[in-house]
């Protein structure tokens, strides 16, 4: 949605190293993985831990497994953009 609607030039996709679901997502959509930042994000209880960060540039997108995905978009009257 970013790319075909918003026309940004960067999506990231942050999940925590311990989340090998999420990782697997981005991974399979073609993003790729950029960083791991170290205790980034402060868990409820208090504790810090590492976020992964997934990127996926505009220029990337077409070739990706990501573009091959149907969407569809609708704006908040309703009305289809996609």
């Amino acid at each position: 949605m970013g790319f075909e609607v918003d026309a940004v030039d960067r999506i990231e996709i942050h999940c925590g190293p311990a989340n090998a679901a999420s990782a697997g997502v981005a991974r399979k959509l073609g993003y790729r993985h950029e960083a791991t930042l170290g205790r980034r994000m402060r868990l409820a209880d208090g504790t810090l831990r590492d976020t992964m960060i997934w990127t996926m540039f505009a220029a990337d997108y077409p070739e990706s497994p990501a573009a091959r995905i149907p969407i569809s978009a609708f704006d908040a009257a309703g009305r289809q953009l996609l």
